[in-house]
């Protein structure tokens, strides 16, 4: 019992340093997520941009939503 209540406690330990070390995210992707979701009904027509790639099963848009940080949409 003594083995497994160190080891607890060590996991514990080494898993609250870690988290501690871990970025913390500043930026909320929870208003662009709502465009997308409130939009989805209208086949996304509101948040859809140009046409990227057109073949014979799919057609690839660009997205009109940009989320704060991202490098491309």
């Amino acid at each position: 019992m003594k083995r497994l209540t160190t080891v607890v406690l060590c996991f514990a330990t080494i898993c609250t340093y870690a988290q501690s070390k871990l970025p913390n995210p500043r930026v909320s992707i929870k208003p662009d997520i709502e465009k997308v979701v409130y939009d989805y009904f209208d086949n996304f027509d509101n948040i859809k941009g140009d046409t990227i790639l057109q073949s014979v099963s799919t057609i690839e848009f660009s997205s009109k939503i940009i989320p704060e940080g991202s490098t491309e949409t």
